[in-house]
């Protein structure tokens, strides 16, 4: 196996494991017997999700005092997520790495990758703080400091 298709490999099997390959799976059988028209309900779907995770990150970033450390694995799962998405839209041109599927729209794609980005960075620093706390509450009060 040459190291692009291992890529292409790990790529779609981190993708399987977000909930929005679920929703988008489950989306496109519909869209196969309903006709094209769920196309655009397949676009929204992946923007309110995009989006819904900007919101609970900037939630999170604000109240992770309040949270239980636990969501540190959903965060952690979702900054995985986000940089497998750009990894297979940079390294292979396509949102899903499935053939067909080529990225047409890049402004929106752009925008979507923005909205992604500032996920990342609301989530990094608080799922590192949420670690602190799970592994020793002392170190969360000297790190805020």
């Amino acid at each position: 196996m040459n190291s692009t298709r291992l890529v292409e490999w790990l790529v779609v099997a981190l993708y399987r494991l977000s909930p929005y390959a679920w929703l988008d799976a489950g989306m496109a059988r519909l869209e196969r017997m309903r006709g094209p028209g769920w196309r655009q309900a397949r676009y929204v779907a992946s923007e309110v999700y995009i989006v819904g995770w900007l919101v609970l990150a900037v939630l999170l970033w604000w109240q992770y005092e309040h949270v239980p450390a636990w969501l540190v694995v959903p965060a952690l799962l979702r900054v995985a997520g986000i940089l497998n998405k750009e990894i297979g839209v940079i390294l292979f041109g396509r949102c899903k790495i499935t053939p067909g599927r080529i990225v047409a729209a890049t402004g929106r794609t752009i925008v979507l990758a923005l909205e992604n980005y500032a996920t990342a960075a609301f989530l990094i620093p608080r799922s590192a703080a949420l670690i602190c706390r799970m592994a020793n509450p002392a170190c969360l009060r000297a790190a805020m400091r």
